[in-house]
């Protein structure tokens, strides 16, 4: 069933991603509903049926139709707003709009079957031929909470165009549905009950790496959050000829198992051999990989009795001198000017627990598979931004 699922996409026009939920759906019905958008023929007054084992992934049971039938009840009487009307101070503009459009006029469900008809008013939404956004409905079948499915549907349109978008946090509550909760009006309530659980899980179980900065622009609340995104790196998948799709070994790694098979060496020496080479390519990406929280505070730290520097603050000084180096030239083999890589290393002596190490691999990564994103002008930037 999980290769009927890698081949469906949802596509969505922007204004249905872009949409006010008065209350959150269930994670069955937020599923429910995306699925009902990848049918290509989106058109009114028209039936559209699905079987149930195709939007499960697998034959249902009996709990799976109890909670089909308890989303498709949510969803016939769900509708979404469209327009303005974010904030109380919206209703005093002149440009005050907003639409309530209801979802479905009739959804049927059986044991084996589920089928929908769009309501009328959703017209102008349904099979856009611009202004939408799609993706792979796959990426949605490990999540567990409802709000990171809604918060993947309306952030991933942006993914691989800009590396981040910022949302008014009253906009954000109400694309999520919990606009009307009180006790979100508590900013560390809302980030640890939805915000917190939503990226983690979409970082987690999505095509992209998803991380997040509440910033205040004005007074002491905040007021809006910063989403960093990009697209994780796809391994190829395993073919029978190619032993570089099938674990993730270098072309040369793969070139000496090649020659291993053609001399009809046994398999558990081939896989012993595989282990073996992936641990060392893992030992030496982990290399580039150095997390600078191991320079400690010790740096320039005096002996009080002697006003000399201990032998662990000289070497731990003579490591993040080794660290800096590192940096230069790594920077430097990535095309990066010098008044890029003085910049960098300046920001780096001042904060040594600056991501940059986890921001230069990625780079590499991307060089070494031919990937267009990161890119030298991206590190620029993320230096250059980042303190």
């Amino acid at each position: 069933m999980d290769n009927i699922l890698t081949k469906v996409w949802v596509k969505r026009h922007n204004n249905l991603v872009r949409a006010h939920q008065k209350t959150t759906l269930s994670l069955t019905a937020q599923k429910l509903l995306l699925f009902a958008f990848t049918h290509k023929e989106q058109e009114e007054d028209k039936v559209l049926e699905f079987r149930v084992a195709d939007f499960l992934g697998r034959n249902p049971g009996g709990k799976d139709i109890k909670n089909i039938d308890q989303a498709c009840d949510e969803l016939s009487s769900s509708k979404i707003k469209d327009g303005s009307g974010i904030t109380d101070n919206d209703y005093d503009s002149k440009d005050f709009n907003r639409k309530y459009i209801t979802l479905f006029d009739t959804i049927e469900i059986n044991k084996t079957r589920v089928s929908f008809k769009f309501n009328r008013t959703f017209k102008q939404y349904l099979g856009p031929s611009s202004n939408y956004t799609q993706y792979l409905y796959s990426n949605l079948k490990d999540m567990r909470s409802p709000h990171a499915v809604r918060l993947y549907d309306f952030i991933t349109g942006g993914v691989g165009k800009y590396e981040r978008r910022k949302v008014e946090l009253n906009e954000l509550k109400s694309v999520l549905g919990v606009s009307t909760k009180k006790s979100y009006n508590v900013f560390n309530t809302f980030k640890n009950s939805v915000l917190e659980p939503a990226v983690k899980g979409i970082d987690k179980t999505t095509d992209i790496h998803l991380s997040y900065e509440p910033i205040r622009e004005r007074g002491r609340k905040y007021t809006h959050i910063i989403f960093y995104f990009h697209k994780k790196k796809v391994l190829p998948k395993r073919t029978d000829l190619e032993v570089t799709n099938a674990d993730g070994l270098t072309p040369e790694n793969a070139a000496k198992v090649a020659s291993m098979r053609a001399m009809n060496l046994s398999d558990v020496i081939i896989q012993a051999t595989i282990k073996e080479l992936l641990n060392q390519q893992k030992e030496s990406i982990l290399d580039d990989i150095e997390e600078a929280e191991v320079v400690t505070s010790t740096i320039g730290q005096q002996d009080l009795f002697n006003n000399k520097p201990t032998p662990d603050t000289e070497n731990t000084a003579n490591d993040f001198d080794s660290k800096v180096k590192k940096i230069e030239l790594r920077l430097s083999e990535l095309g990066l000017t010098k008044n890029t890589i003085q910049l960098a290393v300046k920001k780096y002596k001042l904060n040594p627990k600056l991501k940059i190490w986890i921001e230069m691999n990625n780079l590499k990564m991307a060089v070494r598979d031919g990937q267009s994103f990161p890119n030298k002008h991206t590190l620029k930037k993320w230096i250059e931004e980042n303190d």
